[in-house]
């Protein structure tokens, strides 16, 4: 949808260009509504995958965490709990990094 309403962005240039303002207008029309309708996408898919990963680690307790223990560095993840109010972003246990070291 992003590539279309670019598509759209274009052909509505070249219809200014060419002096054609039904062509312009109906080129714009179908770039607002295509760019509008891919960053609603993109928005939404982005969403979904938050929710993915979070249902991922509430289902995983002993899989990769944030390797938050302190509880000074959990505000951020309070909302992201399992039924029994624990956090899987906020548990001691292996955590990821990306030191080398």
């Amino acid at each position: 949808m992003l590539a279309l309403g670019v598509l759209a962005v274009v052909s509505s240039d070249a219809g200014a260009a060419y002096r054609s303002p039904a062509w312009a207008i109906a080129m714009g029309i179908a770039a607002i509504a295509a760019l509008s309708a891919g960053a609603g996408w993109v928005l939404l898919e982005g969403r979904r995958v938050g929710r993915v990963d979070v249902q991922w680690l509430v289902e995983h307790p002993d899989g990769l965490t944030l390797g938050c223990s302190d509880p000074s560095c959990c505000r951020y993840f309070a909302n992201f709990t399992d039924p029994a109010g624990h956090s899987p972003f906020c548990v001691a246990g292996p955590t990821f990094s990306l030191n080398a070291g």
